[in-house]
Protein backbone atom coordinates (compact mmCIF):
# COMPACT_ATOMS: atom_id res chain seq x y z
CA UNK A 1 0.00 0.00 0.00
CA UNK A 2 1.26 3.47 -0.85
CA UNK A 3 0.82 6.07 1.90
CA UNK A 4 1.39 9.80 2.19
CA UNK A 5 2.87 10.48 5.65
CA UNK A 6 2.89 13.88 7.37
CA UNK A 7 2.96 15.45 10.83
CA UNK A 8 0.12 16.92 12.85
CA UNK A 9 1.74 18.41 15.96
CA UNK A 10 4.05 15.63 17.14
CA UNK A 11 1.89 12.83 15.69
CA UNK A 12 2.96 10.91 12.60
CA UNK A 13 -0.11 10.53 10.38
CA UNK A 14 -0.81 9.28 6.86
CA UNK A 15 -3.52 8.90 4.28
CA UNK A 16 -3.84 5.94 1.96
CA UNK A 17 -2.32 6.81 -1.41
CA UNK A 18 -5.49 5.58 -3.14
CA UNK A 19 -7.32 8.51 -1.53
CA UNK A 20 -4.80 11.14 -2.69
CA UNK A 21 -5.42 12.78 -6.03
CA UNK A 22 -2.42 15.12 -6.02
CA UNK A 23 0.00 16.87 -3.64
CA UNK A 24 0.55 20.58 -4.26
CA UNK A 25 2.91 23.19 -2.82
CA UNK A 26 1.21 25.35 -0.23
CA UNK A 27 -0.56 28.35 -1.70
CA UNK A 28 -2.80 30.93 -0.13
CA UNK A 29 -6.49 30.09 -0.48
CA UNK A 30 -9.39 32.34 -1.32
CA UNK A 31 -10.79 33.28 2.09
CA UNK A 32 -14.40 32.57 3.02
CA UNK A 33 -16.00 35.19 5.26
CA UNK A 34 -17.32 33.61 8.44
CA UNK A 35 -15.70 30.21 7.85
CA UNK A 36 -14.47 28.29 10.90
CA UNK A 37 -10.77 28.78 11.69
CA UNK A 38 -9.79 25.30 10.41
CA UNK A 39 -11.23 26.09 6.96
CA UNK A 40 -8.61 28.37 5.49
CA UNK A 41 -10.72 29.03 2.42
CA UNK A 42 -10.93 27.37 -0.97
CA UNK A 43 -8.52 26.56 -3.75
CA UNK A 44 -9.26 25.96 -7.40
CA UNK A 45 -7.93 22.80 -8.99
CA UNK A 46 -9.00 22.07 -12.53
CA UNK A 47 -12.72 22.79 -12.69
CA UNK A 48 -13.25 22.21 -8.95
CA UNK A 49 -13.37 24.62 -6.03
CA UNK A 50 -12.22 22.65 -2.99
CA UNK A 51 -12.35 23.54 0.72
CA UNK A 52 -8.86 23.89 2.25
CA UNK A 53 -8.69 22.38 5.74
CA UNK A 54 -5.79 22.87 8.16
CA UNK A 55 -5.58 19.57 10.08
CA UNK A 56 -3.55 21.02 12.93
CA UNK A 57 -6.03 23.88 13.35
CA UNK A 58 -8.99 21.48 13.20
CA UNK A 59 -7.57 19.01 15.72
CA UNK A 60 -5.48 21.15 18.06
CA UNK A 61 -6.58 24.75 17.53
CA UNK A 62 -3.15 25.84 16.22
CA UNK A 63 -2.37 26.65 12.58
CA UNK A 64 0.15 24.58 10.64
CA UNK A 65 3.48 26.29 10.14
CA UNK A 66 4.14 27.49 6.61
CA UNK A 67 7.38 25.56 6.05
CA UNK A 68 8.98 24.13 2.91
CA UNK A 69 7.47 20.74 3.78
CA UNK A 70 3.97 22.14 4.33
CA UNK A 71 1.87 20.91 1.44
CA UNK A 72 -1.71 20.59 0.27
CA UNK A 73 -3.02 17.10 -0.48
CA UNK A 74 -6.24 16.75 -2.46
CA UNK A 75 -7.94 13.82 -0.77
CA UNK A 76 -10.97 12.10 -2.28
CA UNK A 77 -12.94 9.62 -0.28
CA UNK A 78 -13.55 6.31 -2.03
CA UNK A 79 -17.18 6.26 -0.93
CA UNK A 80 -19.72 7.56 -3.45
CA UNK A 81 -20.93 10.29 -1.10
CA UNK A 82 -17.47 11.55 -0.17
CA UNK A 83 -16.25 14.77 -1.67
CA UNK A 84 -12.77 16.19 -2.10
CA UNK A 85 -10.87 17.97 0.64
CA UNK A 86 -7.65 19.93 0.33
CA UNK A 87 -5.66 19.14 3.48
CA UNK A 88 -2.81 21.31 4.74
CA UNK A 89 -0.17 19.48 6.79
CA UNK A 90 3.49 19.77 7.68
CA UNK A 91 6.18 17.32 6.56
CA UNK A 92 4.24 16.09 3.54
CA UNK A 93 7.29 15.53 1.36
CA UNK A 94 7.48 11.82 0.48
CA UNK A 95 5.29 8.81 -0.17
CA UNK A 96 6.13 5.37 1.22
CA UNK A 97 5.14 1.76 0.66
CA UNK A 98 3.92 -0.27 3.62
CA UNK A 99 2.49 -3.77 3.89
CA UNK A 100 -1.20 -4.07 3.03
CA UNK A 101 -1.81 -6.29 6.04
CA UNK A 102 -0.80 -5.35 9.55
CA UNK A 103 -1.60 -6.00 13.15
CA UNK A 104 -3.27 -2.90 14.54
CA UNK A 105 -1.47 -1.18 17.39
CA UNK A 106 -3.50 -0.91 20.57
CA UNK A 107 -4.54 2.65 21.27
CA UNK A 108 -5.10 4.23 24.63
CA UNK A 109 -8.13 6.26 25.64
CA UNK A 110 -6.04 9.43 25.52
CA UNK A 111 -4.95 8.93 21.89
CA UNK A 112 -6.32 12.15 20.38
CA UNK A 113 -6.44 10.97 16.76
CA UNK A 114 -7.86 7.47 17.27
CA UNK A 115 -11.30 8.42 15.96
CA UNK A 116 -9.85 9.23 12.51
CA UNK A 117 -8.64 5.74 11.63
CA UNK A 118 -6.53 2.77 12.72
CA UNK A 119 -3.14 3.09 14.40
CA UNK A 120 -0.25 1.00 13.12
CA UNK A 121 3.52 0.87 13.41
CA UNK A 122 5.77 2.38 10.75
CA UNK A 123 9.56 2.35 11.03
CA UNK A 124 9.32 1.83 14.77
CA UNK A 125 6.90 4.70 15.33
CA UNK A 126 3.13 4.81 15.82
CA UNK A 127 1.45 5.88 12.57
CA UNK A 128 -2.10 7.22 12.68
CA UNK A 129 -3.96 6.44 9.46
CA UNK A 130 -6.55 9.08 8.60
CA UNK A 131 -9.61 7.88 6.72
CA UNK A 132 -11.34 10.60 4.64
CA UNK A 133 -14.82 9.41 5.69
CA UNK A 134 -13.97 9.85 9.38
CA UNK A 135 -12.33 13.20 8.74
CA UNK A 136 -15.49 14.43 6.96
CA UNK A 137 -17.52 13.31 9.99
CA UNK A 138 -15.31 15.32 12.34
CA UNK A 139 -15.51 18.41 10.12
CA UNK A 140 -19.31 18.12 10.03
CA UNK A 141 -19.46 17.80 13.84
CA UNK A 142 -17.31 20.90 14.31
CA UNK A 143 -19.45 22.82 11.78
CA UNK A 144 -22.68 21.84 13.56
CA UNK A 145 -21.29 22.98 16.90
CA UNK A 146 -20.13 26.28 15.38
CA UNK A 147 -23.67 26.87 14.08
CA UNK A 148 -24.99 26.77 17.63
CA UNK A 149 -26.47 23.30 17.38
CA UNK A 150 -26.38 21.69 20.83
CA UNK A 151 -23.52 19.25 21.28
CA UNK A 152 -25.00 15.87 22.18
CA UNK A 153 -21.69 14.01 22.10
CA UNK A 154 -19.78 13.13 25.25
CA UNK A 155 -16.70 15.08 24.19
CA UNK A 156 -15.85 18.00 21.97
CA UNK A 157 -14.35 16.91 18.64
CA UNK A 158 -11.50 19.39 18.83
CA UNK A 159 -8.66 17.76 20.67
CA UNK A 160 -6.84 19.73 23.33
CA UNK A 161 -3.09 19.25 23.25
CA UNK A 162 -1.66 18.25 26.55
Amino acid sequence: MLILPFRVNHFLCAVDGRDVDVVLPYREPVAIVGAPSHQLGTIAYGAEVIPLIDLRQLLFGQPSARLLGTRIALVRGREETAGTLALVAEGMTISCHIADEWDPVTTTQDDPLARLGPLREFRGQPLQMIEPRRLWQLIEEVALQADGTPDTSTSHPRIESG
